[in-house]
């Protein structure tokens, strides 16, 4: 994948962070793909790099249609509680209406991992609780990256894909690795 923008100066207080990007209602992989290009213009945000799309099995019921996934590699001294903010604000102008868990949506952005920050409280844990199951996480995850490893027990993405830990079936549907500028601006995302 190539380099999208380099915005943050690199320095000691930059995190890795990953991103899952999902949708299953309407234009999907242009809803993944527009908030991609929101956060890669973010002043205080790296966007280093966009997995490619997949589609993906939802996980439970409730849901109308298979997903479009993604995930999102940056660097960014923004702490992963306003980071969290930056999502939500996201996924709201991308027209997610916060429902109950199970319940299709416009677009889902969660942090997977910030760093080798470990976080459990009532807004936010780190890494994501439930990654570690999910192939439409893993395998986006393991394109980008195939080294990146957990915290806080360092089990490498590529290991859990080996031990078939993930559930549903995932499979790529487009290599694009830049994002088209009419994509950024959100229109006809219906």
């Amino acid at each position: 994948m190539s380099q999208l923008s380099s915005n943050v100066k690199q320095d000691k207080s930059s995190s890795t962070v990953y991103l899952s990007l999902g949708s299953n209602e309407g234009a999907r992989e242009e809803r993944v793909l527009a908030a991609a290009g929101i956060l890669s213009v973010h002043e205080r945000i790296d966007f280093l790099e966009l997995s490619p799309l997949y589609e993906t099995e939802p996980e439970g019921d409730g849901f109308s249609r298979p997903f479009i996934n993604a995930v999102a590699m940056l660097k960014t001294d923004i702490g992963p509680y306003r980071l969290l903010d930056i999502c939500q604000e996201i996924e709201k102008q991308l027209g997610r209406v916060r429902q109950p868990s199970a319940c299709d949506r416009a677009i889902d952005i969660d942090i997977v991992f910030y760093g080798d920050l470990v976080i459990n409280d009532i807004r936010l844990t780190l890494p994501h609780p439930r990654a570690v199951g999910r192939m439409f996480v893993l395998k986006p995850m393991r394109d980008i990256d195939p080294g990146v490893s957990f915290p806080p027990d360092g089990v490498s993405v590529s290991e859990l894909i080996g031990r078939s830990v993930g559930c549903g079936w995932v499979r790529m549907v487009s290599s694009r690795g830049i994002l088209p500028s009419n994509f950024l601006s959100g229109k006809d995302l219906d």
